[in-house]
């Protein structure tokens, strides 16, 4: 782990950026996450030793948001001036464990603050990027590799500085930021999970469209919670009806080898979440949305994690970035990182999976159909190997003859599921196929 940059806040107001292009990462690892080594002087005044409270932790960091984005022109602001609670609540759940020195009663934000004496005390905030503790293995597929780093911009904001009666920060509060690295032979572009927040007054909330990892109301902690008569759907699957939060968290609670400080809980009302009982491939996509059968929240603070679908435009925009000046500057094919790495998921669920980049030197980019870029100025388009697209004519044609139309469009979504923004709806090809699969299917005919 090596230092890549280092933030200074002289003042409430300041703020600190990584800039686009400064987020290296060395080929053949990827992007696990963005550690941040604070150091905060404080100086007690108060006539006393101080040692703040979790609820006074939770109120200094409440004082700090960031922003992460990347992509081509920054489209993408998964962590969109979010609060340092937050944030931290993120972590817990991606990754399984409390921030290094939030609870350090030694050299953290937790230790005893002596009278009339200036104090540096240390944590380390995450970024998280690609993690999640019970599934690790799900990020030989979802990972931010080295390209995708590049278009990286973090910016971190002290907006104020929320301390116990006679503490202040004396002096500058710097960060200093370390990439988390794991090896990985490919070079990913994954899209990353997004978080939104919906205030909502009516007995219906709802949320955004796409793959949920995680779900909440804010209003209050788990146990604490007024509401007692709910239904949670995602898309078509009702999760459960006509009970109340906690009676639907036992399942929950009642799972093995799960982290303490895993279990957000202590901090919102979850309501749903990704649970190591379950696979990537089985859980749930489409829109989620919270009924209060019995309204007892006059405004139900709907909150949650997610994976977005890309659109297409987006997706080809990405690649030819990377392709040129800006990225590594010569053709390379984005190829779905599922159908490299060989994960057997319903076709749903390669909309989540972003795409590794080959260049022509792999053997990847002869074997597999992909969008391949050649610089910024070049279309994107769907390229298929000649092997590829001789193997399903030759199905297809065998399979018209015994009047197998299905089987024969399988071919053509097979072949395309390999290419980048395949799926462009919740529904799969079903809904209403997508524009490379017409392209595909296009190149397949002629």
């Amino acid at each position: 782990m090596k230092a890549i940059s280092s933030f200074t806040w002289s003042n409430v107001g300041a703020r600190d950026k990584l800039e686009r292009g400064k987020l290296i990462v060395e080929k053949g690892k990827v992007l696990a996450g963005i550690l941040c080594k604070f150091t905060v002087p404080l100086a007690n005044a108060s006539g006393g030793a101080v040692a703040m409270t979790d609820t006074q932790r939770q109120a200094f960091l409440s004082g700090w948001r960031m922003t992460l984005n990347y992509g081509k022109g920054n489209k993408r602001k998964p962590y969109n001036s979010m609060l340092f609670t937050r944030l931290q609540r993120i972590s817990r759940f991606l990754i399984g464990q409390d921030w290094e020195g939030y609870a350090s009663t030694t050299t953290g934000l937790a230790r005893s603050l002596p009278d009339s004496a200036t104090t540096a005390v240390t944590f380390w905030a995450l970024v998280p990027t690609s993690l999640m503790w019970h599934h690790k293995g799900i990020a030989k597929v979802m990972a931010v590799g080295r390209t995708q780093a590049a278009t990286m911009e973090l910016e971190m904001v002290r907006e104020a500085d929320t301390l116990p009666t006679g503490v202040t920060v004396s002096g500058n509060v710097t960060a200093t930021l370390y990439p988390q690295t794991v090896s990985q032979p490919h070079d990913h572009f994954f899209y990353l999970p997004e978080w939104y927040e919906v205030d909502e007054t009516d007995k219906v909330a709802k949320g955004p469209t796409g793959l949920h990892l995680y779900t909440a109301e804010e209003t209050a902690i788990l146990t604490s919670t007024t509401l007692t008569n709910i239904e949670l759907r995602i898309g078509r699957e009702v999760i459960y009806t006509g009970i109340d939060p906690n009676s639907a968290y036992i399942p929950t609670l009642q799972l093995t080898n799960v982290p303490s400080e895993a279990d957000v809980s202590d901090r919102e009302t979850v309501l749903y979440q990704w649970t190591q009982d379950r696979e990537f491939q089985d859980l749930p996509v489409g829109r989620v949305e919270v009924d209060q059968i019995t309204k007892n929240l006059a405004t139900f603070k709907l909150r949650g994690l997610y994976l977005p679908i890309p659109d297409d435009n987006e997706v080809r925009a990405d690649v030819q970035e990377a392709s040129g000046k800006k990225g590594r500057n010569k053709p390379l094919k984005a190829i779905n990182a599922a159908v490299v790495m060989g994960m057997d998921w319903p076709e749903t669920h390669h909309a989540y999976a972003g795409f590794v980049l080959v260049d022509g030197q792999t053997a990847e980019f002869s074997r597999f159909p992909g969008l391949v870029g050649e610089g910024d100025t070049a279309a994107v388009d769907p390229y298929i190997p000649a092997s590829v697209v001789d193997n399903s004519r030759e199905l297809i044609a065998q399979y018209a003859l015994k009047g197998e139309v299905f089987n024969a469009e399988g071919v053509r979504r097979r072949v395309a599921l390999a290419v980048p923004a395949a799926i462009q709806d919740v529904e799969g090809f079903a809904q209403r196929g997508s524009v490379v699969l017409d392209q595909v299917s296009g190149v397949i005919a002629r």
